[in-house]
Protein backbone atom coordinates (compact mmCIF):
# COMPACT_ATOMS: atom_id res chain seq x y z
CA UNK A 1 0.00 0.00 0.00
CA UNK A 2 2.63 2.34 0.84
CA UNK A 3 4.42 1.85 -2.53
CA UNK A 4 1.00 2.83 -4.56
CA UNK A 5 0.36 6.25 -2.14
CA UNK A 6 4.23 6.91 -2.99
CA UNK A 7 3.62 6.39 -6.84
CA UNK A 8 0.12 8.26 -6.45
CA UNK A 9 2.20 11.33 -4.91
CA UNK A 10 4.99 11.14 -7.09
CA UNK A 11 2.67 11.14 -9.73
CA UNK A 12 0.67 14.16 -8.27
CA UNK A 13 3.74 16.31 -7.88
CA UNK A 14 5.08 15.23 -11.78
CA UNK A 15 2.13 16.46 -13.54
CA UNK A 16 1.64 19.36 -11.39
CA UNK A 17 5.79 20.41 -12.15
CA UNK A 18 5.29 19.09 -15.93
CA UNK A 19 1.78 21.45 -15.58
CA UNK A 20 3.35 24.47 -14.08
CA UNK A 21 6.36 24.10 -16.70
CA UNK A 22 4.75 23.63 -19.89
CA UNK A 23 0.96 24.59 -19.74
CA UNK A 24 1.33 27.80 -17.63
CA UNK A 25 5.01 29.37 -18.07
CA UNK A 26 3.40 32.76 -17.88
CA UNK A 27 3.13 32.18 -14.37
CA UNK A 28 6.75 31.27 -13.40
CA UNK A 29 10.02 34.13 -13.43
CA UNK A 30 12.21 32.61 -16.50
CA UNK A 31 14.97 30.94 -13.89
CA UNK A 32 12.01 29.09 -12.41
CA UNK A 33 11.67 27.14 -15.40
CA UNK A 34 15.78 26.33 -15.70
CA UNK A 35 17.03 22.52 -15.33
CA UNK A 36 19.18 21.96 -11.96
CA UNK A 37 22.54 21.35 -11.59
CA UNK A 38 23.70 18.11 -11.21
CA UNK A 39 26.45 16.67 -9.45
CA UNK A 40 28.99 14.42 -11.07
CA UNK A 41 30.59 12.55 -8.35
CA UNK A 42 33.84 14.96 -8.82
CA UNK A 43 32.79 17.39 -6.62
CA UNK A 44 35.19 18.20 -3.35
CA UNK A 45 32.85 20.36 -2.23
CA UNK A 46 30.39 17.39 -2.20
CA UNK A 47 33.18 14.72 -0.88
CA UNK A 48 30.82 12.20 0.74
CA UNK A 49 28.29 12.09 -1.85
CA UNK A 50 27.51 8.76 -3.43
CA UNK A 51 24.95 7.23 -5.87
CA UNK A 52 21.62 7.34 -4.44
CA UNK A 53 18.53 6.08 -6.08
CA UNK A 54 14.92 7.78 -7.31
CA UNK A 55 12.63 6.04 -4.87
CA UNK A 56 15.11 7.03 -2.05
CA UNK A 57 14.75 10.29 -2.82
CA UNK A 58 10.85 10.46 -3.93
CA UNK A 59 10.63 9.33 -0.30
CA UNK A 60 12.46 11.98 1.34
CA UNK A 61 10.63 14.41 -0.68
CA UNK A 62 7.58 12.75 0.94
CA UNK A 63 9.15 13.04 4.42
CA UNK A 64 9.46 16.57 3.98
CA UNK A 65 6.40 17.43 2.88
CA UNK A 66 4.70 15.14 5.59
CA UNK A 67 6.76 16.64 8.15
CA UNK A 68 5.40 20.38 6.81
CA UNK A 69 3.26 22.12 9.11
CA UNK A 70 1.28 24.09 6.15
CA UNK A 71 2.94 22.28 3.29
CA UNK A 72 0.65 25.29 0.40
CA UNK A 73 1.13 28.38 2.31
CA UNK A 74 4.41 30.70 1.40
CA UNK A 75 6.63 31.00 4.86
CA UNK A 76 9.85 32.65 5.45
CA UNK A 77 12.78 30.46 5.59
CA UNK A 78 16.43 31.69 6.84
CA UNK A 79 18.79 31.01 9.64
CA UNK A 80 17.89 33.52 12.07
CA UNK A 81 15.79 32.94 14.90
CA UNK A 82 11.92 34.28 14.87
CA UNK A 83 11.29 33.52 11.14
CA UNK A 84 8.79 30.88 9.60
CA UNK A 85 11.28 27.93 9.14
CA UNK A 86 14.73 27.40 10.28
CA UNK A 87 17.38 26.51 7.97
CA UNK A 88 19.44 24.25 7.41
CA UNK A 89 16.66 21.39 7.05
CA UNK A 90 17.12 17.60 5.97
CA UNK A 91 15.16 15.08 5.45
CA UNK A 92 16.81 11.51 4.90
CA UNK A 93 15.17 8.08 3.58
CA UNK A 94 17.69 5.12 2.97
CA UNK A 95 20.66 6.95 1.72
CA UNK A 96 19.11 9.98 0.23
CA UNK A 97 18.86 13.36 1.60
CA UNK A 98 16.74 16.32 0.64
CA UNK A 99 18.84 19.94 2.29
CA UNK A 100 17.22 23.32 2.45
CA UNK A 101 19.22 26.39 2.73
CA UNK A 102 19.67 30.31 2.37
CA UNK A 103 22.93 31.03 0.82
CA UNK A 104 24.03 33.63 3.43
CA UNK A 105 23.23 34.12 7.24
CA UNK A 106 20.83 37.29 6.62
CA UNK A 107 19.05 35.41 3.33
CA UNK A 108 15.75 35.08 3.40
CA UNK A 109 13.54 33.23 0.88
CA UNK A 110 9.53 33.50 0.54
CA UNK A 111 8.23 29.80 -0.64
CA UNK A 112 6.05 26.97 0.22
CA UNK A 113 7.00 23.39 0.78
CA UNK A 114 5.05 22.31 -2.33
CA UNK A 115 7.32 25.15 -3.99
CA UNK A 116 10.41 23.31 -3.05
CA UNK A 117 9.09 19.63 -3.26
CA UNK A 118 8.18 20.72 -6.83
CA UNK A 119 12.50 21.77 -7.41
CA UNK A 120 13.00 18.83 -5.54
CA UNK A 121 11.24 15.98 -7.84
CA UNK A 122 12.79 17.73 -10.76
CA UNK A 123 16.38 17.32 -9.44
CA UNK A 124 15.49 13.79 -8.89
CA UNK A 125 14.04 13.73 -12.62
CA UNK A 126 17.09 15.54 -13.43
CA UNK A 127 20.05 14.22 -11.76
CA UNK A 128 19.27 11.04 -9.51
CA UNK A 129 17.22 8.97 -12.71
CA UNK A 130 20.20 9.45 -15.17
CA UNK A 131 23.69 7.75 -14.51
CA UNK A 132 25.23 8.61 -12.35
CA UNK A 133 22.83 9.18 -10.10
CA UNK A 134 24.89 11.51 -7.44
CA UNK A 135 21.89 14.30 -7.01
CA UNK A 136 21.85 18.02 -7.50
CA UNK A 137 20.51 21.38 -6.59
CA UNK A 138 18.57 24.18 -7.31
CA UNK A 139 17.30 26.93 -6.71
CA UNK A 140 14.10 27.91 -5.15
CA UNK A 141 11.74 30.60 -3.93
CA UNK A 142 10.84 34.57 -4.94
CA UNK A 143 14.01 35.62 -4.43
CA UNK A 144 16.19 32.81 -5.32
CA UNK A 145 18.61 32.51 -2.38
CA UNK A 146 17.59 29.11 -1.14
CA UNK A 147 18.57 25.85 -2.74
CA UNK A 148 17.06 22.38 -2.67
CA UNK A 149 19.56 19.82 -2.88
CA UNK A 150 19.23 15.92 -2.90
CA UNK A 151 22.04 14.04 -2.60
CA UNK A 152 23.23 10.21 -1.53
CA UNK A 153 25.30 9.45 1.66
CA UNK A 154 26.59 6.28 3.23
CA UNK A 155 24.65 4.68 5.31
CA UNK A 156 24.86 5.47 9.30
CA UNK A 157 27.22 2.75 10.95
CA UNK A 158 24.59 1.23 13.55
CA UNK A 159 25.87 1.34 17.05
CA UNK A 160 27.06 -2.14 18.96
CA UNK A 161 24.78 -2.50 21.67
CA UNK A 162 26.04 -4.48 24.61
CA UNK A 163 23.46 -6.17 26.61
CA UNK A 164 23.19 -8.07 29.91
CA UNK A 165 24.32 -11.39 29.94
CA UNK A 166 21.67 -14.36 29.06
CA UNK A 167 20.61 -16.16 31.41
CA UNK A 168 20.44 -19.03 28.95
CA UNK A 169 24.27 -19.35 28.82
CA UNK A 170 25.07 -19.33 32.28
CA UNK A 171 28.92 -19.37 32.98
CA UNK A 172 30.25 -22.79 33.92
CA UNK A 173 32.00 -23.32 37.02
CA UNK A 174 34.44 -25.99 37.25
Amino acid sequence: MHCVDSLLFTTILVTSVFFTRIVAPARLPLRETSEPYCWLGDSTAHEETIPTVFKACDDAIGSMLTNAQSSQKPIQFGRKPGLGYKVPAQWRRGNCQVKIDVHGEDDIEIASFIDIARQAILVNLFCVAPRPHYGGTKLVGRNQVMNVSLSGLPQPQSKLQLGKPSAVNPQLDD
